[in-house]
């Protein structure tokens, strides 16, 4: 599936755009558990490429390493049994390519038994709360809801 670095980022003035990228991310995440067990693979590609809607905001010599043929490497090896992933978010374009993904922070847990925390305590913990120092890669919402129930 094709998304944008737009559904995983955000951007600047076409929140819809975003919205919806976000959402083939999702749909493509979803699908990617719902298919593993007929060995159907779904990834998410987010190219960096020259566009009607890249070309009004990307200056002409950028445009020029956006091409297609910058991308479509990455599209051919996600087709190959050799490249066996599932559930993937990948970024290309300009000769870059990475696989991109959610993390969750260190992250902080109350000590009440009735695991409700107060405004102040989580003020107090909001350093733990954002602190991406060695951030937690996640794949699956078992085990995102595992590591939140210990």
């Amino acid at each position: 599936m094709t998304a944008s670095a737009s559904g995983i980022f955000g951007i600047f003035g076409q929140t819809n755009y975003g919205a919806a990228k976000s959402g083939i991310i999702g749909l493509a995440k979803s699908l990617s558990h719902e298919g593993a067990i007929y060995n159907i693979k779904t990834n998410v590609l987010c190219p960096a490429a020259a566009s009607r809607i890249t070309e009004k905001l990307t200056p002409p010599q950028f445009l020029e390493k956006l091409k297609p043929e910058a991308i479509s490497p990455i599209v051919a090896c996600m087709g190959t049994e050799e490249i066996n992933t599932n559930g993937s978010i990948f970024e290309a374009g300009a000769g870059n390519f990475a696989h991109a993904t959610w993390a969750r922070s260190k992250g902080y847990k109350t000590n009440d038994d009735s695991g409700v925390a107060t405004v102040d305590e989580i003020a107090a913990a909001w350093g733990d709360i954002m602190d991406m120092s060695e951030p937690k890669v996640l794949d699956n919402p078992q085990s995102a809801m595992a590591e939140f129930m210990q």
